[in-house]
This record gives structure tokens, sequence and C-alpha cells, in this order.
């Protein structure tokens, strides 16, 4: 279905079923010939497959692995760990075999279940969610992880809900552009007495 758009690993997965699709018409007549679209669209993968393997000696498809090493070896594995975008951030959880709070869905998991928990999600939520994460964590320091660099009007909706920001580290150039990574440490300002 026609949900969410594709992307480079969506289309790969694609060509495979044209691979299978090919190799089961040739299994039932050996002598057929396939249609001409089919060799076309063959030679076009088999190109883009070349291209796209040099990419990844130029720069990565993604850095979740690099995200999670990063994490490991600054010692924050054990720091709530908070997510946006719920699709990248999931990748970085499993490789720290630990959950991550998604703030698409207000949920804590290590996978991504693409259901009607995260359909109704706005970006203006941004600052919102972070703070129901913080307080779901007990208000403790948060290590929240974003797909893209935080944009100021970002960074001032999460300072109106209290927060203090500190920028640790950015993953980018990524050839997937949702798989760069920026993390921040957040910590709630303690509130003034009377409010």
């Amino acid at each position: 279905h026609l949900i969410y758009p594709g992307s480079e690993r969506h289309f790969g997965a694609v060509f495979l079923v044209l691979v299978a699709a090919a190799w089961i018409t040739r299994a039932e007549d050996p002598a057929a010939l396939l249609p001409w679209p089919v060799y076309l669209l063959l030679g076009i993968s088999a190109v883009s497959s070349i291209w796209a393997v040099r990419g990844q000696w130029v720069r990565p498809f993604s850095y979740d692995k690099a995200a999670a090493e990063w994490i490991l070896q600054n010692h924050l594995e054990d720091m709530p760990l908070v997510g946006n975008e719920d699709t990248s951030a999931v990748d970085v959880a499993q490789y720290l075999h630990r959950p991550v709070y998604m703030i698409e869905c207000s949920c804590v998991d290590t996978y991504l279940l693409y259901s009607t928990r995260r359909d109704n999600y706005k970006k203006s939520w941004q600052a919102e969610r972070v703070l129901e994460a913080a307080h779901y964590y007990h208000d403790q320091p948060i290590l929240f992880m974003m797909v893209n660099r935080m944009k100021p009007e970002e960074r001032e909706s999460l300072e109106a809900e209290g927060f203090q920001i500190e920028p640790l580290a950015e993953f980018n150039e990524a050839e997937e552009i949702s798989e760069n990574f920026f993390f921040y440490r957040l910590t709630l300002k303690p509130k003034a007495p009377g409010h």
C-alpha cells in the first residue's frame, strides 16, 4: 500500500520481486523470452547497484551503527534515549539492544509498529512530546536524537518548555538523509519556588 513514500532500500526489495518473477516465468517455460521492459529494468538496476555500492565507500547509507557506537564510547547507554524520527531512532536502539522513547507515538520500544498509534503526530507537537518523555523518565536528563540539526524554532519551543539544550554530536552526510543523527542532552531546568 502507498501510505509511506519509498526510498532506496524499498526499491531494492521491489527489484528482488522482479527477479523472482522473471525466474518463475523462466522456470515454467525455459524457452520463454521476457518482455523487453523487464530486460531494461534489470539493466538499469544492475547499473544502479554498482553506483550504490560505490556510494557506500564514499559515504555510508546510514549512520545508525556509528551513532550507537558513539553512545557506548561516551558511556551514555544508560541515559534515557528519546528519538525523533521513530523510523530512524529504532535502528540505533536495535544496535544498542535497548528501547527508545519515540515521540511520534509517545511509546517506548525497540521496534517500530506501523499503526495508528503514530499516524496523527504533527511536528508542532515536538516540544510537548519531548516534555512528556522527560516526565516519563522522572525529569532526569535525556539524550535526544534527531535526524536533522535542531532548528532555531525547535530550540525556542524546547526552551519554552523549560529545557536546557546541550549539543553533543552530529553524524551527517549519510546517503539517506533520514539516516543522519544529531544528539542533544536535554535537561529540565529546576522550577522556581511557587511555580
